[in-house]
């Protein structure tokens, strides 16, 4: 429903449902229904494909885009979710609605040199800063929701949750570099989005928190993969941005 966000909420509540019980109730040997189409030929429709493609095509984006506007589910914003959307068949459901999230805040506005010198840049990312913010917040929230209510697949999501703020500590890195090469350089910025170095050392600060939530975010997915004996892993590459993110911040393990 387009004009009610309750019932719109509530619809995609209804389809999680659904979706959780197509997953307790999967059998690899049920047959595909068919149809005849327009054109008078016979069409397969395999439901768990066709399950997975709503979730990953619609359902979590109007997720994501009732929140945008301003309505948000509970499980967005720091409550818990009523159910475990994970049924019996493992594939449908934990990896793709994490890598939804995680791929949404992959892609954040970055504040480059250019974008501090262009003015049209800089009031397109000035707008959009605060909404990924928020989408961070929605897309960490939401998978710890998940991870606390489906304890068998917790690693999935805390794994994704970590990945959500790891991102925001490269984003900030990005911005640190950035407000360096102005100051550092000299270059001509209008007054208006001239940084300064309060404006560095705040950020420096914003930088270190943020490294120490995704660090324990990173402590809390090897706890759940330790607890649950999950082969979710992390790659190489991802397991040495995690242990040289830890060094950065001087934390004891």
């Amino acid at each position: 429903n387009e004009t009610d966000p309750d019932k719109a909420l509530d619809e995609i509540d209804f389809t999680f449902r659904l979706l959780r019980h197509m997953s307790d109730t999967y059998n690899s040997n049920m047959k595909p229904f068919t149809y005849v189409d327009e054109a008078g030929a016979t069409q397969e429709i395999f439901t768990f494909n066709y399950a997975l493609n709503t979730l990953k095509l619609s359902v979590l984006p109007k997720l994501q885009t009732l929140a945008d506007a301003g309505h948000p589910d509970p499980s967005l914003t720091g409550e818990g979710v009523k159910f475990c959307p994970c049924g019996a068949q493992s594939s449908l459901a934990p990896d793709d609605e994490t890598n939804f999230w995680v791929n949404l805040v992959g892609h954040s506005a970055r504040l480059g040199t250019m974008t501090l010198l262009d003015e049209e840049k800089y009031l397109a990312y000035d707008a959009q800063r605060p909404i990924d913010q928020k989408r961070s917040d929605f897309a960490a929230n939401r998978l710890a929701a998940l991870a606390s209510a489906c304890p068998d697949r917790a690693p999935v999501f805390l794994k994704g949750r970590a990945k959500v703020f790891h991102e925001r500590v490269e984003e900030l890195e990005s911005e640190i570099f950035t407000v360096k090469d102005i100051i550092e350089n000299r270059y001509y910025v209008p007054m208006d989005r001239r940084p300064d170095e309060a404006q560095l050392i705040a950020l420096k600060q914003a930088r270190k928190d943020a490294a120490i939530r995704a660090v324990n975010a990173y402590r809390a997915f090897y706890a759940a993969q330790l607890a649950t004996g999950s082969d979710v892993d992390l790659t190489s590459d991802e397991r040495v941005a995690a242990a040289l993110l830890e060094q950065s911040v001087g934390m004891d393990k």
